[in-house]
């Protein structure tokens, strides 16, 4: 994807990815919710921030990248929020999946983290990958004129 973000953009979705992730130990769900919302200027009910736990699985049975999934929620209430129906969002979800997978190789955390959680681990081991599918989505977003 060419880069649309300015460099201000950048930085701003770098730093908040920090402040999130690592300096508040968030998880990558609820992470990439809070950096778009912050981003769009879209404030979220607490309630979404729940639901997001809700739908991490547990550690030995994580399946879809949370950052997917807390970009695909962000996608749907964003653009529900523009006036565009479940159809439009539909195609823009399916579409987003693609341009996913294609930018970091599948959607699935353990390929995208290198493998299963284990006991101890650093949490940083996903700190890139938070900062680029954040400044991915939010470009995928601004890219879509919404």
């Amino acid at each position: 994807m060419e880069q649309i973000l300015t460099n201000e953009e950048i930085a701003f979705i770098e730093k908040e990815a920090h402040m999130y992730f690592m300096e508040q130990s968030q998880s990558c769900g609820p992470t990439i919710l809070h950096i778009l919302s912050d981003f769009f200027k879209l404030d979220l009910n607490g309630q979404v921030y729940s639901a997001m736990l809700g739908m991490l699985e547990n550690r030995d049975h994580r399946v879809q990248c949370g950052l997917y999934k807390g970009a695909l929620m962000f996608i749907g209430i964003y653009m529900q929020s523009k006036g565009l129906v479940q159809k439009d969002i539909n195609g823009v979800t399916i579409d987003f999946a693609k341009k996913f997978a294609a930018e970091f190789g599948s959607l699935n955390c353990y390929d995208l983290r290198g493998g299963r959680f284990k006991e101890g681990e650093p949490h940083d081991k996903c700190a890139k990958i938070v900062a680029d599918a954040s400044k991915f989505a939010a470009a995928y977003l601004k890219n879509a004129n919404i």
